[in-house]
């Protein structure tokens, strides 16, 4: 994982946590994490392992692979009440893209 990873995983992180209107606390627990861990990430001071990508995204409720994905990092949009259909919006168009 290099930087720019890791920046996109410390934007998405943060993104959806405030989406689900989580504290980091919250998503820690979630996710079965230390507090420290997902601040950690949150902050791009960590690189974190595969089992630690499952876990965060799992207390997401969102795909591993959207963590990484620097399309949602770089987008602007925050749909405050309806997080799930920005999520599938996104996903829908990815793979329109992909498989038109």
């Amino acid at each position: 994982m290099n930087a720019s990873d890791q920046t996109t995983l410390a934007r998405n992180v943060m993104k959806f946590r405030q989406l689900r209107k989580l504290s980091i606390m919250e998503l820690a627990t979630a996710s079965g994490l230390s507090r420290d861990t997902v601040a950690r990430c949150e902050k791009g001071d960590a690189l974190p392992t595969l089992n630690t990508l499952s876990r965060l995204s799992h207390g997401l409720g969102v795909p591993t692979w959207l963590l990484l994905d620097h399309r949602i990092a770089d987008t602007q949009e925050v749909v405050e009440d309806k997080p799930k259909p920005l999520i599938l919006r996104r996903i829908t168009n990815w793979f329109r893209g992909v498989f038109n």
